[in-house]
C-alpha cells in the first residue's frame, strides 16, 4: 500500500512523516526512517477514460484507510461496462484473496513509478504483478 508522506530528512534512509497514519500512543503523525526504494512522487490525475481499459485482473489502486492498496479488477457489480459502473467488484492479496465491493470514485489505475526514466506508467495490463 502507498501513503501519502512528507520527506523530513535525508541521510541514508528519509526520514517520512506520514498525512494519515498516526502513533498508537498519541495522536502525532507517524514519523520512521524508510530506504528510497519505498518511496514514490504523487502519481498524476487519473485519466478521465481510464475504466474503458479494464479487464479481469487489471491491477489498480483502492483508497482504503488512508492509504492507496494494490488490488485487482475482477468485474462490475451491476454487469454495465466499466466506464459505466458506479461499483466494481476487486480482489487484493491483503484480505486473503478475498474480494471487496468498492465505489469506483475509491479506484484508480495501478501506477508504476519508472525511477530511472523519471515517468509514471500505468499498469492496465493483466499480466503485470507487482508487489
Amino acid at each position: 500500500s502507498w501513503y501519502t508522506a512528507e520527506v523530513m530528512s535525508v541521510r541514508e534512509q528519509f526520514l517520512v512523516r506520514y498525512e494519515n497514519i498516526f502513533e498508537a500512543s498519541s495522536a502525532k503523525p507517524l514519523e520512521e526512517w524508510v530506504p528510497a526504494e519505498l518511496l514514490r512522487p504523487q502519481p498524476p490525475p487519473t485519466p478521465s477514460a481510464w475504466r474503458s481499459a479494464l479487464q479481469v485482473g487489471s491491477p489498480l489502486e483502492m483508497q482504503h484507510e488512508g492509504g492507496w492498496w494494490q488490488v485487482h479488477y475482477i468485474s462490475t457489480s451491476d454487469g454495465t461496462e466499466p466506464c459505466d459502473a458506479t461499483r466494481c467488484l476487486v480482489y487484493g492479496r491483503q484480505w486473503g484473496d478475498g474480494q471487496v465491493l468498492v465505489d469506483v470514485d475509491a479506484l484508480r489505475p495501478g501506477w508504476h513509478w519508472r525511477a530511472t526514466l523519471d515517468v509514471w506508467t500505468t499498469r492496465l495490463s493483466h499480466d503485470v504483478d507487482e508487489k
